[in-house]
Protein backbone atom coordinates (compact mmCIF):
# COMPACT_ATOMS: atom_id res chain seq x y z
CA UNK A 1 0.00 0.00 0.00
CA UNK A 2 1.03 3.39 -0.98
CA UNK A 3 2.10 6.53 1.56
CA UNK A 4 1.67 9.88 1.30
CA UNK A 5 1.90 13.06 3.79
CA UNK A 6 0.14 16.09 3.65
CA UNK A 7 3.55 17.84 4.33
CA UNK A 8 4.18 17.22 0.16
CA UNK A 9 0.97 20.05 0.08
CA UNK A 10 3.04 22.76 1.25
CA UNK A 11 6.59 21.93 -0.03
CA UNK A 12 6.05 20.83 -3.31
CA UNK A 13 4.11 22.86 -6.46
CA UNK A 14 1.16 20.89 -6.32
CA UNK A 15 -2.24 21.89 -8.82
CA UNK A 16 -3.67 18.22 -8.78
CA UNK A 17 -4.26 15.96 -6.04
CA UNK A 18 -5.93 12.00 -6.75
CA UNK A 19 -8.08 10.72 -3.60
CA UNK A 20 -7.56 6.82 -3.47
CA UNK A 21 -10.22 4.70 -4.07
CA UNK A 22 -9.42 3.42 -0.48
CA UNK A 23 -11.07 6.67 0.74
CA UNK A 24 -14.16 6.43 -1.36
CA UNK A 25 -14.75 2.46 -0.68
CA UNK A 26 -17.58 3.11 1.93
CA UNK A 27 -18.57 6.77 1.47
CA UNK A 28 -21.36 7.83 1.77
CA UNK A 29 -22.72 5.04 3.64
CA UNK A 30 -19.89 5.27 6.11
CA UNK A 31 -20.34 8.57 8.20
CA UNK A 32 -16.33 8.47 9.19
CA UNK A 33 -15.51 7.82 5.90
CA UNK A 34 -17.78 10.37 4.55
CA UNK A 35 -16.56 12.83 6.82
CA UNK A 36 -13.10 12.33 6.21
CA UNK A 37 -13.77 12.80 2.53
CA UNK A 38 -15.63 15.89 3.41
CA UNK A 39 -12.64 17.28 5.82
CA UNK A 40 -9.95 16.09 2.63
CA UNK A 41 -11.94 18.35 0.23
CA UNK A 42 -12.65 20.73 1.72
CA UNK A 43 -8.84 21.54 2.25
CA UNK A 44 -8.10 20.72 -1.10
CA UNK A 45 -10.39 23.39 -2.40
CA UNK A 46 -9.50 26.03 -0.19
CA UNK A 47 -5.59 25.59 -1.69
CA UNK A 48 -7.37 25.82 -5.14
CA UNK A 49 -6.26 22.54 -5.91
CA UNK A 50 -7.99 20.40 -8.86
CA UNK A 51 -9.28 16.58 -7.72
CA UNK A 52 -9.17 13.59 -9.09
CA UNK A 53 -10.93 10.51 -7.21
CA UNK A 54 -10.63 6.92 -8.52
CA UNK A 55 -12.45 3.62 -7.63
CA UNK A 56 -15.93 5.25 -8.31
CA UNK A 57 -17.98 2.51 -8.56
CA UNK A 58 -21.42 3.37 -7.83
CA UNK A 59 -23.85 5.70 -8.32
CA UNK A 60 -24.32 7.36 -4.64
CA UNK A 61 -20.19 7.66 -4.66
CA UNK A 62 -20.74 10.09 -7.82
CA UNK A 63 -23.90 11.97 -6.27
CA UNK A 64 -22.28 12.54 -2.92
CA UNK A 65 -18.63 13.62 -4.42
CA UNK A 66 -20.12 15.97 -6.90
CA UNK A 67 -22.11 17.43 -4.18
CA UNK A 68 -19.09 18.75 -1.99
CA UNK A 69 -17.12 19.27 -5.26
CA UNK A 70 -16.39 19.27 -8.89
CA UNK A 71 -13.37 16.65 -9.68
CA UNK A 72 -12.69 14.52 -12.01
CA UNK A 73 -13.71 11.38 -11.29
CA UNK A 74 -12.72 7.78 -12.52
CA UNK A 75 -13.59 4.28 -11.82
CA UNK A 76 -15.22 1.32 -13.28
CA UNK A 77 -18.63 3.20 -12.50
CA UNK A 78 -17.96 4.91 -16.04
CA UNK A 79 -15.99 1.97 -17.63
CA UNK A 80 -13.71 -1.41 -17.47
CA UNK A 81 -10.29 -0.43 -18.47
CA UNK A 82 -10.23 -0.43 -22.35
CA UNK A 83 -7.05 -0.82 -24.66
CA UNK A 84 -6.33 2.09 -26.13
CA UNK A 85 -6.97 1.67 -29.70
CA UNK A 86 -11.00 0.88 -28.52
CA UNK A 87 -10.41 4.35 -26.40
CA UNK A 88 -9.60 6.40 -28.98
CA UNK A 89 -11.78 5.33 -31.61
CA UNK A 90 -15.02 5.32 -29.07
CA UNK A 91 -14.11 8.44 -27.65
CA UNK A 92 -11.94 10.55 -29.80
CA UNK A 93 -13.35 8.81 -32.91
CA UNK A 94 -9.76 8.45 -33.62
Amino acid sequence: MGTSSLLFIKELPIDVIKIDRNFIKNVPKDSFDTILLSGIFKVILDLNIDVVVEGIEQEEQVNYITSECSPRLQGYYFSRPLPISILLERYFKL
